[in-house]
Protein backbone atom coordinates (compact mmCIF):
# COMPACT_ATOMS: atom_id res chain seq x y z
CA UNK A 1 0.00 0.00 0.00
CA UNK A 2 2.68 2.68 1.04
CA UNK A 3 4.16 2.04 -2.47
CA UNK A 4 1.63 1.58 -5.02
CA UNK A 5 -0.92 3.37 -3.13
CA UNK A 6 -3.97 0.68 -3.19
CA UNK A 7 -3.89 -3.02 -2.48
CA UNK A 8 -2.73 -5.07 -5.54
CA UNK A 9 -2.19 -8.47 -6.27
CA UNK A 10 0.84 -10.15 -5.04
CA UNK A 11 3.07 -11.38 -7.46
CA UNK A 12 6.35 -11.69 -7.62
CA UNK A 13 7.57 -8.89 -9.72
CA UNK A 14 5.14 -6.92 -7.88
CA UNK A 15 6.58 -7.84 -4.42
CA UNK A 16 10.55 -7.05 -5.70
CA UNK A 17 9.63 -4.23 -6.64
CA UNK A 18 8.33 -3.36 -3.20
CA UNK A 19 10.93 -4.40 -1.41
CA UNK A 20 13.44 -2.80 -3.72
CA UNK A 21 11.19 0.73 -2.77
CA UNK A 22 10.72 0.08 0.91
CA UNK A 23 14.48 -0.38 1.14
CA UNK A 24 15.20 2.99 -0.63
CA UNK A 25 12.72 4.91 1.52
CA UNK A 26 14.70 3.72 4.36
CA UNK A 27 18.13 4.28 2.88
CA UNK A 28 17.06 8.15 1.56
CA UNK A 29 15.46 8.88 5.13
CA UNK A 30 19.24 8.67 7.28
CA UNK A 31 18.89 4.53 8.08
CA UNK A 32 22.24 3.17 7.56
CA UNK A 33 22.47 -0.42 6.30
CA UNK A 34 22.26 -2.13 10.10
CA UNK A 35 19.13 -0.45 10.79
CA UNK A 36 17.42 -0.94 7.13
CA UNK A 37 17.98 -4.76 8.16
CA UNK A 38 16.41 -4.48 11.65
CA UNK A 39 13.35 -2.38 9.93
CA UNK A 40 12.68 -5.38 7.52
CA UNK A 41 13.56 -8.23 10.15
CA UNK A 42 11.60 -6.27 13.06
CA UNK A 43 9.63 -3.54 12.28
CA UNK A 44 11.80 -0.77 13.20
CA UNK A 45 15.05 0.30 13.61
CA UNK A 46 15.72 0.39 17.12
CA UNK A 47 17.98 -2.24 18.98
CA UNK A 48 17.97 -5.73 17.88
CA UNK A 49 15.81 -8.38 19.90
CA UNK A 50 14.82 -11.90 19.88
CA UNK A 51 11.42 -13.43 20.14
CA UNK A 52 8.58 -14.60 19.34
CA UNK A 53 6.01 -12.36 17.15
CA UNK A 54 2.23 -12.21 17.66
CA UNK A 55 2.11 -15.16 14.93
CA UNK A 56 4.00 -17.31 17.00
CA UNK A 57 7.10 -17.08 15.00
CA UNK A 58 10.51 -16.24 16.04
CA UNK A 59 12.69 -13.78 14.85
CA UNK A 60 16.15 -12.84 16.13
CA UNK A 61 17.19 -9.31 14.85
CA UNK A 62 20.71 -9.50 15.66
CA UNK A 63 21.75 -12.39 13.87
CA UNK A 64 19.75 -11.02 10.30
CA UNK A 65 21.73 -7.66 10.89
CA UNK A 66 25.14 -9.61 11.02
CA UNK A 67 24.23 -12.00 8.02
CA UNK A 68 23.13 -9.04 5.99
CA UNK A 69 25.75 -6.69 6.79
CA UNK A 70 27.85 -9.72 5.80
CA UNK A 71 26.45 -10.37 2.44
CA UNK A 72 27.19 -6.63 2.17
CA UNK A 73 30.80 -6.61 2.33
Amino acid sequence: MQVYGKVLEKTPEREWYVAKAMIQKWLDSGLDEGAVARTWNQGNPGPCVKGINKYNVPYDSCTYEKKILALLQ
